[in-house]
């Protein structure tokens, strides 16, 4: 229990377990529940939450974090088994460190020494340069003092060599849902991968006039308070961002991801096809089937209705729409059917199908709209 970046923390002990083969997979979660008003108490006695219930990250108005509920959970294999198992890839943990602060001045009290020192040993653990990174999820707070801190150590490591169309992006969650306080890294974590995935850099809300000691010269980066879409991030393979999250105790963790390289999930879907998908047993349904449509007994092809479209905007590898491969067996499934005389749209009461010897050799790719 390192408080506030705990589910980091685990993130970091599972890495490690992986990396020395003393597991083949590790789950990964964080939990805040606030069931008891001893927490709210002792965080407003101490000024560490807002009067106002909300956490206004980078804003002039900081004065304290919103606390909020929920939990998360991540699933961790080593590359090589996931690509080889056809696992469906989010996102590659490419370093990952953790430090404390030591002797403070008092037990809140940040430490922008450590968190430098905690942002330049992530990346010392990688490849890579600092300009690299493109988005960093903060731990992001929204406190008088925590705030400028963070951004102070920030700017101090990931400066470094960035030219001007290497801009970073700063963005955090908190003001969103809350401080999960034990479970922040974890929300932090999801939110980055579905950055990873849509190319999107989320708003910070309640973003209106930016903090006065913030100082944002000689530096290029943006503290988004409106969605953007970098151009250059939509062909931008591999994508390479980063989070952070202190506890208040003293212990930092900073973690850096990339996106998954498309040709690493062709070389997965290539790797599924060699262990056939034989003898799928898949029951019968009465209800009527969105995607298929019937043109004749003989030719069958996908409706792109709404919800069809609205699944493929939600499955995406970079700029790639993913036709999922249960979309697949279903079309199938009813193409098996249409040809035997049965009805298209509505799966009648009958036996169930068997779907033998079935290869999918490459992802089903959508470019554009």
């Amino acid at each position: 229990n390192t408080a506030c970046s705990s589910s980091l923390v685990a993130l970091q002990i599972a890495v490690l377990e992986l990396q020395n083969r003393s597991c083949v997979e590790a789950l990964v979660s964080g939990v805040n529940l606030l069931l008891t008003p001893g927490g709210f108490i002792v965080g407003s006695k101490s000024s560490m939450i807002s009067p106002r219930g909300r956490s206004a990250t980078f804003d002039a108005s900081a004065d304290g974090y919103g606390r909020g509920e929920g939990c998360g959970a991540v699933l961790l294999k080593r590359l090589g088994d996931a690509v080889r198992d056809g696992d469906s890839l989010l996102g590659i943990v490419k370093g990952i460190a953790v430090n404390h602060d030591g002797k403070s001045a008092s037990l809140t009290a940040p430490n922008g020494a450590a968190q430098q020192q905690v942002l330049r040993a992530a990346l010392r653990s990688t490849n890579l340069s600092a300009a690299d990174v493109r988005y960093i999820e903060c731990h992001g707070t929204g406190t008088p003092l925590g705030d400028p801190v963070e951004y102070g150590a920030i700017k101090a490591v990931y400066n470094e060599s960035r030219s001007a169309d290497q801009i970073l992006y700063l963005g955090s969650v908190k003001p969103n849902i809350g401080h999960l306080e034990g479970a922040a890294g974890i929300a932090g974590l999801i939110k980055l991968l579905l950055v990873l995935r849509n190319r999107y850099v989320p708003p910070v809300a309640h973003l209106r006039e930016l903090n006065p000691l913030l100082d944002l010269s000689e530096f290029h980066v943006v503290i988004p308070s409106s969605l953007t879409a970098p151009d250059l991030w939509k062909t931008m393979d591999p994508l390479t961002v980063a989070i952070s999250s202190f506890g208040f105790g003293g212990t930092n963790a900073h973690v850096i991801l990339q996106s998954v390289r498309l040709e690493t999930c062709t070389r997965s879907a290539q790797l599924v096809q060699r262990s056939t998908l034989a003898d799928i047993q898949v029951p019968y349904t009465e209800l009527m089937h969105p995607y298929v449509l019937a043109t004749d007994r003989n030719r069958h092809g996908i409706l792109a209705g709404p919800r069809l479209r609205r699944m493929c905007n939600e499955i995406k590898l970079s700029n790639f729409h993913i036709f999922p491969v249960s979309a697949m067996i279903e079309f199938a499934i009813c193409a098996a059917r249409a040809s035997a005389g049965a009805d298209t749209r509505a799966f009648r009461r009958q036996q169930p199908v068997s779907l033998r010897n079935l290869v999918f050799p490459q992802p089903c790719v959508v470019d554009g709209d």
